[in-house]
């Protein structure tokens, strides 16, 4: 492996961060394992969008590559780096290549290598229909995977599959918040919030989700059928996507650590609720139709579609209390450590103000709904 190095600044970013020490020989080896000897190693750039992991641009000449360094904790049990591996392997095995292609992973170093994607982030005000769209085909894409060695992936994080455990699923978060250490004003504030507003209106709404459930004859403990789970990305939503101005002008999806089998309903309900890049709520109809369909398969009858898109409805205002608490994620040590590891100052003051301000915006959204 030939190293020829030049000085590089960091990619244009929220918050930046410098490369690291380790950075050039881990590079070093990963292109090595996936080229041999001939390739030389040019330029590292450092990449700051990363929320969970650590992400190096790395300019060789055999191409431009991403070293990605998945972050690893002993409270944090979920393997990030096979979980993506083994996803995006099953894309672009099955021909799926509006993915970065993976190239080699290590398991010691917890990196992988993935080939370069040129693109740039979506904005809000630019997204349109035909962008919805395109991540529906993606989504239809994915499922048509599923009987091509997709008994390989395992469940995604945080999978659910029956009412009560999405339930239990935000339930554990909002406990989580309630006893959050107090170790600064706003951390106090944020807690309070959490106990006597949010906590509040969660109980209301299980009430009302609750008496439900009975007038419409629903078991929430009954677990979803095999057949009907679908091959899900996760987190998946335009602020894990990159658009490409030059032909053909399609999307790049990203990111499948949390990937995995899921409630086909959770998976559009994450689409519609994610902050960051927030999609018009007139696309969810049509939108969750087409990952129900996909999922269900030619052969199911509109009563079974139609049971499917209203456990989606049901469950949208659950994924809004969700998200309302992963963006307070960065008050809890966890968050801290992860978003550390990635090359974010969560602890900034302001970066804390902003993330209250956006589960704030969210829970608004709930009172909108009127639910």
């Amino acid at each position: 492996m030939k190293t020829r190095l030049k000085a590089s600044q960091p990619h244009t970013s929220p918050i930046p961060r410098q490369a690291d020490d380790d950075t050039t020989p881990l590079a070093a080896a990963l292109l090595t394992q996936a080229f041999g000897n001939d390739v030389v190693l040019q330029q590292i750039d450092p990449i700051s969008g990363g929320r969970n992991n650590r992400i190096d641009r790395v300019q060789t000449s055999c191409g431009a590559f991403v070293v990605k360094q998945y972050f690893q904790h002993a409270n944090d049990p979920h393997d990030r780096l096979n979980a993506e591996w083994r996803f995006a392997r099953l894309l672009w095995d099955g021909g799926v290549r509006n993915i970065p292609q993976p190239i080699v992973k290590d398991d010691a170093s917890g990196a992988a290598l993935f080939a370069w994607s040129s693109g740039r982030p979506l904005r809000a005000v630019e997204l349109t229909e035909a962008h919805v769209d395109e991540a529906a085909v993606f989504v239809e894409a994915l499922q048509s995977l599923r009987t091509h060695g997709a008994d390989s992936i395992g469940a995604a994080a945080e999978a659910c599959y029956s009412i009560d455990q999405h339930i239990t699923l935000v339930q554990r978060r909002l406990e989580r918040l309630a006893r959050m250490d107090v170790v600064s004003d706003m951390h106090q504030t944020v807690r309070d919030w959490v106990e006597s507003v949010v906590s509040l209106r969660w109980d209301q709404w299980l009430c009302r989700a609750a008496t439900a459930c009975q007038q419409a004859n629903i078991d929430p403990a009954v677990v979803l059928p095999t057949k009907h789970r679908c091959l899900s990305p996760s987190d998946f939503g335009f602020h894990n996507a990159l658009w490409c101005d030059a032909p053909p002008q399609n999307l790049i999806f990203l990111d499948f650590e949390y990937a995995g089998w899921d409630d086909p309903a959770k998976l559009v309900c994450d689409f519609f609720c994610q902050p960051q890049v927030p999609v018009p709520m007139r696309a969810f109809e049509r939108f969750a139709k087409r990952v129900v369909r996909a999922t269900h398969g030619a052969s199911a009858s509109e009563k079974e579609i139609m049971t499917a898109m209203r456990r989606a409805r049901f469950l949208l205002p659950v994924y809004q209390f969700k998200w309302c608490c992963i963006c307070l994620n960065e008050f809890l040590p966890n968050g801290r450590a992860r978003r550390a590891h990635a090359g974010h100052h969560s602890a900034s003051p302001a970066h804390l103000q902003e993330q209250f301000e956006r589960a704030h915006a969210i829970f608004n959204q709930l009172e909108a709904f009127k639910l």
